[in-house]
């Protein structure tokens, strides 16, 4: 996956207003499954696991295997800008 795919699926999932009401709702169940058990996302004794887990329920993050990893900061009421974060 390009990493600019990777970081427009963090946006959408950091802030899923615009889509579709469906599309809308699973954005909001994956996000909310990867911060409820971050060691399904990375495993555990990983980065990004133990990331999600000090963060919560801000941040959702996964490492990919072709040496990318992305960040997504949701919207919440005090932060009314979400934020994504993605390298390779």
């Amino acid at each position: 996956m390009p990493l600019r795919n990777a970081a427009l699926a963090f946006a959408r999932m950091a802030d899923p207003r615009g889509l579709p009401p469906g599309l809308a709702e699973a954005c909001r169940r994956v996000v909310a499954a990867m911060q409820a058990h971050p060691e399904m996302v990375g495993g555990t004794g990983r980065f990004d696991t133990d990331l999600m887990r000090q963060m919560a329920p801000r941040l959702f993050c996964k490492g990919g295997a072709e040496g990318y990893y992305a960040w997504g900061c949701c919207r919440t009421p005090r932060q009314a800008v979400p934020w994504v974060w993605a390298c390779r």
